[in-house]
């Protein structure tokens, strides 16, 4: 086994290992844990009926747009349509002035209707009526009890005063009196700013034609992402299969029994994670895998990741629906990242910790993004199955880096032609042995004592300590240290350590 696993890349050994492990336990907590899970953020879609008012510019700036927008606009429609989003749908437009062109209608066909005749007219130099035509939207005879929705189309920013309107406070006033859910807004990413106040009136998103393009099937793509985003606005999008939404007041209800299980599902995948490494690290440096290191690394893994779970799900709890979007699961996940590069740290002879735990975070960062693309793609289980692959991997792919990249001096351990493995220098000395708490373990067989030699940095300085001659001896780079069939070189990184290269 030692063989075959040294004549491979460590990165990649430690990779494997990680996601092997990350994947094994995840799926043995998914049957410990997942099944006395209460689904609590799981619930169905509001089916409130919705208001929805176009707010439409027809001004002369649209003149290369407006065809493209009626077709998107009646694709829009019939994207809540089909997602069975029930309730009555209005259309203002403006120019130099504003006007209602067709009041609120349960029936989608005389919206479609009243688009189909539209053509741009003048508008002014300076700006045009957009805020005139969310006053009349504002001023709507809404249903109580339906969601209330606004949507801006505009390419320009508006113009003060405008009508009976003096001041964009008073339309957010309009707004607010009609107690409007939500207000989105389509417009140029120049203008993001000049339209930022509807979106504090209440919930609510900037959509930029710019990003798509404002030909019509970019137009086209960018109303199917603000139909699904009306669709979903109510309550927030769940970790589950399409569809699938997050109740916070639920979540926040049951937090500490859904932290608890949380904790314990992460703890045992960073149990899974933390002993697959440090069994790779063992058989890499000789062959036999010893209880002590292993339970004491099951035992800061599971720790450390339970822990790390419990105040992941903290953050997302607390801070989900404050308009941040998919930040808070990615900062949870980041901050597990960086507890479970701690526990591998302390596995790993020499390893910097501080380095160990930014590369963990940052490993948790690039597995985060696997977990949300499978997210977006199937189903609950699937993702949090994938994501702790995702998280193994990564994460002690990022140890593996901090390994190599903060040594200030390290071990070459030669078994055979093509077979090496490495071990960092420092404080923590490296004994080279047969016994079992070796670090380096040479076969019984091979006629050496318990502790041959053992390897540290002291005062600046790499030093042996030759157990069997009771000597010291400050090392060069590069000398060479023959142990029956074993050859041990050493290497010191040029300006980290007095000692002169010879």
């Amino acid at each position: 086994m030692r063989s075959l696993l040294n004549r491979l890349p460590k990165w990649l050994m430690f990779g494997v290992a990680g996601l092997i492990g990350g994947l094994l336990f995840a799926a043995f907590a998914e049957r410990w844990v997942g099944k006395h899970r209460r689904e609590t953020i799981v619930v169905q879609e509001d089916q409130r009926p919705v208001d929805l008012v176009f707010v439409l510019d027809i001004s002369g700036s649209m003149s290369g747009e407006i065809e493209g927008v009626r077709n998107s606009l009646t694709e829009f429609l019939g994207q809540l349509e089909s997602r069975k989003i029930k309730g009555r749908f209005g259309l203002v437009t403006f120019d130099t002035n504003a006007r209602l062109e067709q009041p609120l209608s349960s029936d989608i066909k005389e919206v479609v209707t009243a688009m189909k005749p539209l053509f741009v007219k003048g508008g002014r130099p300076e700006g045009d009526g957009s805020l005139g035509g969310l006053a009349i939207a504002a001023g709507l005879p809404y249903q109580p009890a339906a969601r209330k929705v606004v949507i801006l189309v505009t390419d320009e920013t508006y113009d003060l005063p405008d009508g009976e309107i003096f001041s964009t406070d008073q339309v957010a006033g309009m707004l607010k009196s009609a107690h409007v859910d939500e207000v989105n807004v389509v417009t140029l990413a120049s203008l993001t700013t000049d339209y930022s106040f509807l979106t504090q009136v209440a919930g609510g998103k900037v959509f930029t034609m710019d990003r798509y393009g404002r030909q019509s099937e970019g137009l086209s793509n960018l109303f199917k992402e603000v139909a699904i985003s009306v669709a979903d606005s109510s309550v927030l999008r769940g970790t589950g299969s399409p569809g699938a939404k997050v109740d916070l007041e639920l979540v926040r209800k049951h937090f500490w029994s859904d932290a608890l299980q949380a904790g314990l599902w992460v703890g045992l995948v960073c149990f899974g994670i933390g002993v697959a490494v440090e069994t790779i690290q063992q058989l890499m440096l000789g062959g036999l895998v010893k209880p002590l290191p292993i339970l004491r690394t099951m035992a800061i893994s599971l720790a450390l990741g339970f822990g790390a779970g419990v105040i992941a799900q903290a953050i997302y709890a607390y801070a989900m629906g404050g308009g941040l979007g998919e930040t808070p699961r990615v900062v949870s996940w980041v901050f597990v990242g960086a507890g479970l590069g701690l526990s591998i740290s302390l596995a790993i002879p020499n390893l910097d910790k501080p380095r160990a735990i930014l590369l963990g975070a940052l490993g948790g960062l690039v597995a985060v993004g696997g977990f949300l693309l499978v997210t977006s793609l199937g189903s609950e289980t699937a993702s949090r199955l994938l994501g702790a692959a995702f998280l193994g991997f990564f994460i002690a792919l990022g140890v593996s880096i901090a390994e190599a990249v903060a040594r200030e001096a390290y071990l070459i351990v030669h078994w055979a032609k093509n077979e090496t493995t490495t071990v960092n220098l420092g404080a923590r000395p490296v004994m080279i042995g047969t016994a079992g708490e070796s670090t380096v373990r040479l076969p019984p067989k091979s006629g050496y004592p318990p502790a041959i030699a053992s390897f540290e940095l002291k005062a600046g300085k790499a030093v042996l300590t030759n157990h069997m001659s009771r000597t010291t001896h400050v090392l060069k780079d590069g000398n060479k240290l023959t142990l029956g069939t074993v050859v041990v070189e050493v290497r010191i990184i040029p300006g980290y350590l007095t000692t002169p290269r010879p």
